[in-house]
C-alpha cells in the first residue's frame, strides 16, 4: 500500500507517492522515475542513478536491477552525507566561477558524477570504461531535457 502525501507547491498542489515522485518543471509535471529511467536507457554502462534533494534523501530511483553495489549498505548514508557536504560547500564559488555544470569523479572501479536539476541533484554511477565526454553527452541529453529555467 502506497502512502498518498499532499504538497504544496506555489502555483499548484500535487500528490506524491512513495512509488513515483511527480513535480512541476517548466510547468510541466516531470516524473523523477522517468528521469532516472532515461538515465539507464543512454547507456548500459550506468550502474546507479537517482535524484537527491538538498538534503541527500532519495527521491527516486538507485541501482540498475542485478548490479550489485560496491559499497555495503551501511555506508550509504555516510557516502551521501559526502556528497551532499560537498557539493553544498561547492555553491559558495558559484558567484565566482559560475554555477557546476557537473561534476566527474573517476576512480578505480566507478565513476560518480553529479548533475544539478533545478534544486534536486542527480547522482549516478557508471563502470570506469565511462568516458569524461559520454559524461557530457548524458548530462546535456537528459538536464537539457527535464531541467528548470
Amino acid at each position: 500500500m502506497h502512502k498518498t502525501i499532499k504538497t504544496e507547491h506555489p502555483r499548484q498542489v500535487f500528490y506524491n507517492t512513495e512509488c513515483c515522485i511527480v513535480v512541476p518543471v517548466e510547468g510541466v509535471f516531470v516524473q523523477y522515475d522517468k528521469i532516472t529511467n532515461s538515465m539507464f536507457k543512454f547507456d548500459r554502462r550506468v550502474r546507479y542513478a537517482a535524484v537527491l534533494d538538498s538534503t541527500g534523501a532519495l527521491i527516486a530511483g538507485g541501482m540498475r536491477r542485478g548490479i550489485p553495489s560496491l559499497e555495503p549498505n551501511s555506508e550509504d548514508l555516510r557516502l551521501i552525507a559526502n556528497l551532499t557536504i560537498q557539493l553544498n560547500t561547492d555553491k559558495t564559488w558559484d558567484r565566482y566561477f559560475g554555477k557546476t555544470q557537473f561534476t566527474f569523479i573517476k576512480r578505480e572501479k566507478v565513476n560518480i558524477m553529479t548533475f544539478y536539476l533545478g534544486d534536486k541533484l542527480l547522482f549516478v554511477s557508471t563502470e570506469p570504461d565511462f568516458t569524461l565526454q559520454q559524461a557530457q553527452e548524458l548530462r546535456n541529453t537528459i538536464v537539457t531535457t527535464y531541467s528548470q529555467t
